[in-house]
């Protein structure tokens, strides 16, 4: 399938964006960087949707007068970041997998969450332990270091015992905000509080080495990093019906 066979829209009101596979099997939640609900956002949406899930994601900056940031709009975006409580974005992703199950029947959802969407793909994990199936955290931010924000009311970390579902963390080596010292804390962290917990590791590499046409892309990572998240959904998140 590619993306020429799936459907993409906004919802009502451009609360959160939307694609689906023609016969879609199960549900993903995404939840973008700081920067917003941007064009590479929406393409992970699609991508997603291509490989047969319906992938949808919540917009966390629409209640506020700036949506978007440019990748080189670096203070716009830390400012719109400090203005999401944690507990406004937990509960726009709980409405994100109310719809998804609305979608998709009542099987548990799968989470991708990108930089700071890293972090809330573990809350959320933890707060709708027995709605997520896997979560997925693409060099996750303020995991072990929620204090960037006075708003960051939660300690991730603290959160993962009530973790049930799998999860699969990707973080790189160029990153001055997660350093390889964090990244072992996490680690021993999550090993020690039970979830099952995959980390793999792209020294050399920069946050945003996903997406391609972004100075930070690195396409080797980016690849495989992709054939191991399609892997990661396919083998958890399933559905008992057909996707409207």
């Amino acid at each position: 399938m590619s993306v020429t066979d799936i459907q993409s829209e906004w919802l009502e009101g451009q609360t959160a964006y939307l694609a689906r596979a023609i016969r879609p099997r199960g549900g993903v939640l995404v939840i973008h960087e700081g920067f917003g609900l941007n064009e590479h956002a929406q393409a992970v949406c699609r991508r997603i949707a291509a490989e047969g899930f319906t992938a949808l994601a919540p917009d966390l900056y629409r209640r506020g007068p700036d949506r978007r940031a440019g990748y080189d709009q670096y203070d716009k975006a830390v400012a719109m970041l400090r203005s999401l409580p944690d507990e406004q974005v937990l509960a726009d992703l709980a409405t994100g997998i109310d719809h998804l199950q609305e979608l998709c029947g009542p099987a548990p959802v799968g989470v991708v969450g990108f930089r700071i969407g890293g972090r809330y793909a573990l809350l959320v994990a933890a707060r709708e332990r027995s709605r997520v199936a896997a979560a997925i955290s693409y060099y996750g931010t303020g995991i072990d270091a929620g204090t960037f924000s006075p708003l960051w009311t939660i300690d991730a970390l603290a959160e993962t015992p009530n973790i049930a579902a799998p999860l699969l963390l990707f973080f790189v080596g160029n990153d001055a905000t997660v350093t390889e010292a964090e990244v072992s804390r996490i680690e021993r962290r999550l090993h020690e509080s039970g979830p099952s917990c995959a980390i793999v590791r792209y020294p050399g590499v920069r946050p945003g080495f996903l997406f391609d046409g972004r100075d930070t892309f690195s396409a080797v990572e980016a690849a495989d990093a992709w054939r191991r998240t399609v892997a990661f959904l396919d083998a958890h998140v399933q559905r008992p019906g057909p996707c409207q």
